[in-house]
């Protein structure tokens, strides 16, 4: 019996002998799990800004954060480090969901960051968003060191299923993910009202 975890860390299976938590598969199961599917669900999500502005109200990482603010917030739970980033968010039914009668189940979200778009916030957020190196950094290039805000536009509930399978019974193999975004029209329709 083999016994297969998910490596938070790594987020790829791994091998373990001594596990806390685990499942075990028989040879018959690990022989056809490189057939098994299953459908997974994910927020789309398009940010839009930055939106600047010309006062220091925004929180930005170059300027904010310091031994001074870092100080008061860890003495006197104070300062600009307090703030998570997120100012304010809402949730909206999108006509989609008016049509179906769920008005009061919102689809659509509004996040906004009052966060500055520091220094290296391109090739931050391209890492984050697993985005081409280089593209995020040349969009975000004009408003660095400028007081902004962004807003981040989220479809919760889209029709869209993807599909994550298990490249082969190895357990170490990553596993195969297409998330099809954006192959249901409705999802772009919803998405592009909510803007």
């Amino acid at each position: 019996m083999n016994y297969l975890l998910i490596d938070k860390s790594s987020e790829r299976l791994t091998r373990r002998k001594k596990l806390t938590r685990y499942f075990s598969t028989s040879n018959e199961t690990r022989n056809n799990l490189s057939n098994n599917c299953d459908t997974s669900l994910d927020h789309i999500s398009t940010f839009l800004g930055p939106f600047l502005v010309n006062s220091s109200v925004s929180f930005n990482m170059d300027r904010d954060v310091n031994t001074n603010t870092i100080a008061d917030f860890v003495l006197e739970g104070k300062g600009p480090l307090t703030s998570t980033g997120v100012q304010a968010t809402a949730f909206i039914p999108s006509t989609r969901a008016k049509r179906l009668g769920q008005e009061k189940w919102p689809d659509l979200q509004w996040v906004m960051l009052g966060t500055s778009v520091y220094n290296n916030y391109g090739k931050d957020s391209e890492h984050s968003f697993n985005v081409k190196p280089g593209l995020l950094q040349k969009f975000y290039d004009y408003g660095k060191g400028t007081d902004s805000f962004q807003i981040i536009n989220i479809l919760n509930r889209p029709l869209t299923r993807g599909e994550v399978r298990l490249k082969s019974s190895n357990p170490t193999d990553p596993p195969l993910m297409d998330p099809k975004y954006f192959d249901n029209y409705e999802d772009v329709k919803s998405l592009v009202e909510s803007k």
